[in-house]
């Protein structure tokens, strides 16, 4: 009797591991800067770093007003390519750069007062762009809309209807020189750009994962935050003068 109790106890035991163990894990990174190569090697770095300690999702907890169109891009790809989900969370912004950076996530969370959009292509000094610069940031954003894919709706009658996940006329509008779209959370669920509307990141958490999940939290060694700063335009540009005088 005695060895079947301690059986059972075992086995419980194990169980209750396996449950704990089996929890959801999300690698939170924070993106709250201007969008240049620091903040690209920032979020590269996070997906590195999520895929070590095999988290399901990472959580890229979003603010800022945009930036350089080369580093979004490249932030764009890296989260294209990551092979586990990743969820944006809007809080506060999402503009221009920041919009598309957020288009390229499996999925967009919005926190209440934010905004997502207005991308038009501008320069150091805020002027509109030449139509060239308009023209690819417009088919970018396509296309990143567009990789998320389609789908599938069947009526009452029996018919099946296509629609896009994230219709790309959408994703282009925010590049437009006439009309620039942004949209308030409600706006974005309205119109298929945003999964649900969450006061943080704990309710972001929540209405992904049943039972129990596990938030890690994307820490910068003081190496990483040197390099940041070195790589920040004004100090490239010091650098640059420094070199130049010498």
């Amino acid at each position: 009797m005695k060895h079947i109790l301690s059986f059972c106890l075992a086995l419980a035991f194990s169980l209750a591991s396996f449950a704990n163990d089996s929890s959801a894990v999300f690698y939170r990174i924070r993106l709250d800067q201007n969008i240049d190569k620091a903040a690209e090697r920032l979020v590269v770095k996070g997906l590195q770093n999520a895929q070590k300690c095999d988290a399901d999702y990472v959580l890229l907890d979003l603010d800022t007003y945009g930036g350089a169109v080369d580093a979004a891009d490249s932030i764009r790809t890296a989260i294209l390519r990551n092979e586990k989900p990743v969820i944006a969370y809007v809080n506060m912004q999402a503009a221009s750069a920041g919009a598309l950076i957020s288009i390229a996530c499996d999925s967009i969370y919005m926190r209440t007062g934010s905004s997502i959009g207005a991308a038009t292509v501008v320069n150091q000094a805020g002027e509109v762009m030449p139509d060239k610069y308009q023209s690819f940031m417009r088919a970018m954003m396509r296309s990143t809309a567009e990789s998320h894919g389609k789908k599938r709706f069947v009526t009452a009658d029996g018919d099946t209807v296509e629609f896009w996940h994230r219709d790309p006329a959408v994703a282009q509008a925010m590049v437009s020189r006439d009309s620039v779209l942004s949209f308030t959370p409600t706006e974005a669920v309205e119109n298929g750009y945003c999964e649900g509307i969450a006061a943080d990141i704990e309710e972001v958490v929540s209405m992904i994962a049943e039972g129990d999940h596990k938030i890690v939290y994307h820490k910068e060694s003081v190496v990483d935050k040197i390099l940041d700063f070195l790589l920040s335009p004004a100090v490239q540009g010091l650098l640059l003068m420094l070199i130049i005088g010498g």
